[in-house]
């Protein structure tokens, strides 16, 4: 199917006249008049277009509009939507008739402002309805096309006539081009300019907004920075006092430890002293058990000795005179015998005394030993606990130790943060000033 069918022959079979005596004729009707488009001046003069072309265009117009079915109406009526934004301007109240007039108006043979300014609003209507340049010119070539058609049975047999016609035919058609796409290309410039300064607009009024927070957070992030760096001062302090307290434990652990090694060693030492003690009176209690078996054997021997004197005493006395002698010693042995025996349960009595006494010392020795032995075990866990202690006060003061450098290490960090805080507070003011120099 061809995009375009031609209908119908020209309008007119009768014999034209030569298109150059008709535009001869129409000379005085023809006029360029532009005031103020100095490029739509230039614009003519670089194509030749002449006042004779004008004349000749206002010549060619009859036979425009005589065939219009011919010429606009298949374009118009052709379903493509490229094409059919171009032609159908039914969306700017003018129907097909005005078309037709607007058609008719490229061969009116005047340019005026008044022309260029029609060609202006028309290309704002074409970009607001979206016309692609590619089907802008598909529609107008397609409608040369036509125009030319129909020319040339108009001036069939008139070969001179129908290349001027064709000749100015193509100049009306390419002003129409150049007026509609430099007046779409300057809408679309203007449009870009309004987007691009609109985008700047819309830039400088994202970036304020995003300066404004970045110095307000940069402000926010700077006092909580500040306030954090008091705090971690304030808590190496207390990390320093609880380190130096942890020295101080310790120090005073290691101390206490080496006091109870030394009570420790003293509490062995009296135990051992207390065992030699306990031995010795072991040692004198035996001896005492010993010395009261032997005054009990003096005493024995005394009571034997003081018998023995009394019968000596009584042989001397039977035998009178001659055993006085005898008998005075008998009565000295029986005394010594008796102050013996005396002495001897005197003594007895001391040793069974001090054997008592030494009874009650062992006693007490072996409550001191037994108490000994539970001392040393109170401070063998008094040495255990302090042990413990110490091992904690260690581990404390390392732990201590550690903190103080993360904290160090965190004040530090904080310094840091503080730094790039105001470098990124700088980075927002020359931002804004960039902005607003933008």
């Amino acid at each position: 199917m061809k995009l375009f069918a031609k209908k119908e022959k020209a309008a007119s079979s009768k014999k034209a006249a030569s298109v150059r005596e008709e535009a001869q004729k129409l000379q005085d009707q023809v006029k360029v008049d532009i005031q103020r488009d100095r490029n739509l001046k230039q614009q003519l003069e670089i194509i030749g277009f002449t006042q004779e072309d004008l004349a000749i265009a206002k010549a060619l117009q009859p036979h425009i509009i005589a065939n219009m079915d011919r010429i606009y109406t298949p374009v118009y009526n052709n379903p493509f939507p490229g094409t059919k934004k171009v032609v159908d301007m039914t969306a700017i109240g003018i129907d097909i008739k005005g078309s037709y007039q607007h058609l008719a108006s490229l061969f009116s043979g005047n340019i005026d402002d008044r022309y260029a300014e029609i060609r202006y609003g028309l290309s704002k209507f074409y970009l607001k309805s979206g016309v692609e340049v590619r089907w802008y010119l598909c529609a107008l070539q397609a409608i040369t096309d036509n125009v030319l058609d129909v020319l040339s049975e108009v001036y069939k047999g008139d070969y001179e006539s129908y290349v001027l016609a064709s000749k100015v035919t193509g100049k009306v058609f390419n002003l129409e081009h150049q007026l509609s796409l430099s007046a779409m290309q300057e809408l679309q410039n203007e449009a870009i300019a309004a987007k691009e300064i609109q985008a700047k607009q819309n830039v400088k009024s994202t970036i304020g907004g995003i300066t404004e927070e970045l110095a307000a957070m940069s402000e926010e992030v700077g006092a909580s920075v500040a306030d954090t760096v008091v705090r971690s001062e304030m808590i190496m302090s207390d990390l320093n006092e609880g380190l130096q307290s942890s020295i101080v434990t310790s120090e005073a652990s290691e101390t206490g430890r080496e006091q109870l090694d030394k009570v420790i060693d003293q509490m062995i030492s009296l135990n051992e002293s207390v065992s030699h003690i306990s031995t010795n009176i072991v040692s004198l209690e035996k001896n005492s058990q010993e010395i009261g078996d032997i005054m009990a054997d003096i005493t024995s021997i005394a009571g034997q000795t003081n018998l023995l004197a009394l019968n000596a005493a009584i042989e001397a006395a039977r035998a009178g005179e001659h055993g006085r002698g005898f008998s005075v010693v008998a009565s000295e042995v029986r005394k010594l015998a008796e102050q013996t025996s005396l002495y001897s349960n005197h003594i007895s009595e001391l040793v069974l005394s001090t054997t008592h006494q030494i009874e009650n010392v062992v006693e007490q020795i072996n409550e001191i030993h037994s108490k000994t032995e539970s001392a040393n075990e109170n401070v063998q866990d008094t040495v255990k606990s302090f042990d413990a202690i110490l091992a904690a006060s260690l581990t404390s003061k390392e732990q201590n130790e550690r903190s103080n450098k993360e904290m160090s290490s965190f004040a530090l960090t904080l310094k840091e943060i503080g730094e790039a805080d105001m470098k990124v507070a700088e980075l927002a003011d020359e931002l804004n000033r960039t902005m607003h120099e933008f």
